[in-house]
Parts: structure tokens; C-alpha cells; sequence
């Protein structure tokens, strides 16, 4: 276990530049009470884009909900960044019926020399799909929220399109290691990015 969270650390601190928490953690299937722990890079190719990694750890409450609560940090104009969630699933993926939850979040960054606060939902729609023989998480989102600018007292909306897939790598020694991928379109006011992740199921 010590070898593989190692591994999941050594990816997070292999890149340095510009933040983001995926959405799609919460469609893979863990049991109530589990928890995991995710390590998550990528770029950003909007608005001063760079590179950059996140840590972040996720608990599966119930069959219902889990929380996620993450921390990044930046070294050009994106800095520090804070976040919590809550995933609430409204119909579970079973026979052909997708997935369907509602993700609801809170962000704190430090940008472009000021404090920015974003409060916003995430409808996230998934479904699982046998690739190669392996199960993997297809999965779709439309962040959309609020960002509120401490120093000059302005707010805006933004909104950006999500997609990605996650599962198990297929690697027999890596077997319990998840990964996923995620791409990010702006629609308004945010970025468009592609990001990549890490995760350790407990």
C-alpha cells in the first residue's frame, strides 16, 4: 500500500503550474463508508493556461452521498486553491438507466492577484461500459455557477462542459489503481483544459 500511494504522490508533484479538480470521481462505484485518496494533474489551455496538480481525498457517506474536499497549488498566475463538495445521486446506474447524481461545490483560489470565490452544481450524468474486457465510467457534466471577486466586489456566471472516463488500470500490479481522464470546453467565463488523475480506493 506504502509503494502505491508513493506513486500516486510522485504524479501529483510532477507538474506545477495551474490547478483543477475533476468532476468524475464520484461516478465510480465505491461501497458505503469507503474512502479514496486522488492525485490529479493537467492543463489549462485558456486565460494564461499552464500545468499543475491537486490532492484530494473522497468518503462514500451512503448509498447516496459522498464528500470530497481538495487542495492545489499553483506557481504563475493561479495560486493556492481550496475546494469542498457534496455528490448526491438522484437514480443509480443499474440495467440500461445511467447514472445521474447532482455534485454541489465550493472553491477558493488565489488568481491573478486576487481572492476569487466560486460557489456552484454540477448535474453528472454516467454510465459504465466493458472496454477491452474492463469496466470503465464514461461520464458527462455542466458545471455552471458563480464566481465572486473579493477585491473588487464583482460577481459573474460561468459554465464549462465536462467529460471523461475513469477505471481500474489494466495492469495486474496496478490493478486496484484507478485513473481517469477528463477534458473540459469553456462555454462562459471559465477555462478549457484537459486533466488526468490518480486514485486509491481504501
Amino acid at each position: 500500500m506504502i509503494k502505491k500511494l508513493l506513486l500516486i504522490f510522485t504524479a501529483s508533484i510532477l507538474v506545477s503550474k495551474a490547478f483543477s479538480a475533476e468532476v468524475g470521481w464520484s461516478v465510480y462505484p465505491l461501497q458505503e463508508n469507503q474512502k479514496m485518496i486522488t492525485a490529479q494533474f493537467g492543463g489549462v489551455f485558456s486565460q494564461d493556461g499552464g500545468f499543475g496538480m491537486t490532492a484530494s481525498y473522497l468518503h462514500k457517506l451512503s448509498p447516496k452521498w459522498d464528500v470530497e474536499g481538495g487542495a492545489g497549488y499553483t506557481g504563475g498566475d493561479r495560486g493556492f486553491t481550496l475546494y469542498g463538495a457534496g455528490d448526491y445521486e438522484i437514480f443509480p446506474d443499474f440495467g440500461d438507466q445511467p447514472r445521474l447524481s447532482v455534485k454541489g461545490w465550493y472553491q477558493y483560489s488565489d488568481e491573478f492577484n486576487t481572492s476569487i470565490n466560486r460557489f456552484y452544481a454540477s448535474p453528472l450524468v454516467s454510465k459504465s461500459v466493458v472496454v477491452l474486457g474492463h469496466e470503465t465510467y464514461p461520464y458527462a457534466s455542466i458545471p455552471t455557477g458563480v464566481s465572486l471577486n473579493y477585491n473588487n466586489k464583482h460577481y459573474s456566471m460561468f459554465s464549462t462542459l465536462a467529460v471523461g472516463i475513469s477505471g481500474n488500470l489494466p495492469f495486474e500490479k496496478m490493478k486496484n489503481i484507478l485513473m481517469l481522464v477528463e477534458a473540459r470546453l469553456n462555454i462562459t467565463g471559465a477555462y478549457s483544459g484537459l486533466n488526468f488523475g490518480f486514485s486509491y480506493p481504501m
